[in-house]
């Protein structure tokens, strides 16, 4: 078996690569089919390039993923509605079963 020998990417071609995603527009994603690598490079050459733009990035998204006072709400009539329709279903059986019996 032979074995992989791992790609290097230069600096500068790591910041042209993260520059394609931030300046222009394209998205990781495709930043890395245009390149030949993976989509996680992209996201990690960008940590190394701008680490203070990611740690803002990633308070705003733990931020966002506190569920407020609405979301808790919807969170339990939705799990309230699921109870009832559950119920409706078992009452239907019931009146079903009852309705044969006395035919």
């Amino acid at each position: 078996m032979s074995k992989k020998t791992r790609r290097s990417f230069s600096q500068q071609y790591k910041a042209m690569a993260v520059g394609m995603h931030r300046e222009k527009g394209y998205s990781r994603v495709e930043v890395a089919r245009r390149l030949g690598i993976h989509r996680s490079m992209v996201e990690r050459w960008e940590r190394e390039l701008f680490p203070e733009v990611v740690e803002t990035t990633n308070a705003q998204q733990e931020a966002s993923k506190v569920p407020d006072e609405k979301d808790r709400e919807i969170q339990r009539l939705r799990d309230e509605n699921r109870k009832l329709l559950e119920e409706k279903e078992v009452l239907k059986k019931a009146t079903a079963f009852f309705a044969r019996e006395q035919n």
